[in-house]
Order: structure tokens, then C-alpha cells, then sequence
């Protein structure tokens, strides 16, 4: 499993394969597509499809679950970043009023 150079493993979770499809959302509107490569409660690895920066909070999209977490970055090295988790909800009739725009952010994700 790769990780940033130098870094020591802080994880308190152990993370599972994951390999789907993502999406980074950012406060800006902008977003970058992902993919999830090992997730857990608290986090999870992430490869962006194109460089980028990531911002150091922001919404990460797992597709396959429906999953939205308020995230931030714990490491970022080239493409690759690790995130930590603050909060998720489920892309569903609970989803907070605030967190509406994930709806359309999924629903492209997943018709492709």
C-alpha cells in the first residue's frame, strides 16, 4: 500500500479495497473525479484522474455507496491524497438541505 514518503501510518481503522469511482467536490463548485481506492469509516486513498490540488477541505463522492463525506486532506503526494472523514451522510431522503447539489454530482457519476 503506498503512502506519502516519510509519513507514518496514523490510521486507527484498517482500510478496504475499494477501487470505484469518485468524485471531490469543491466550495468553489469545481470538482475533480476520483477513484477510491481503500476506504474506511474514518477515511480513505484517493487517485485523482487529472493533477490536481486538492483543497484542504471538501466533499468526496463515492459512487457505489451514495455515500457524501465532508472530508479533509490528511497527505497529498502527485495524484494520489489521503482523506479523513469529519462526517457522511447517505445520498437519500435524509441528506441535509444544505448538501442538495451532491444529488446532481451523483447522479452524472453514476449514468456514466
Amino acid at each position: 500500500m503506498q503512502q506519502a514518503s516519510g509519513s507514518t501510518n496514523k490510521r486507527t481503522e484498517a482500510r478496504k479495497p475499494a477501487n470505484g469511482r469518485g468524485r471531490a467536490v469543491f466550495a468553489d463548485g469545481n470538482f475533480a473525479d476520483c477513484t477510491i481506492i481503500d476506504i474506511s469509516v474514518s477515511g480513505a486513498r484517493i487517485r485523482l484522474t487529472r493533477k490536481s490540488t486538492l483543497p484542504s477541505r471538501f466533499f468526496l463522492l463515492d459512487v457505489k455507496s451514495r455515500m457524501v463525506h465532508a472530508a479533509s486532506v490528511a497527505w497529498q503526494e502527485g495524484d494520489y491524497a489521503g482523506v479523513r472523514f469529519e462526517v457522511s451522510h447517505v445520498i437519500g431522503s435524509a441528506l441535509p438541505p444544505e448538501l442538495d447539489f451532491m444529488r446532481k454530482h451523483w447522479l452524472e457519476c453514476a449514468m456514466r
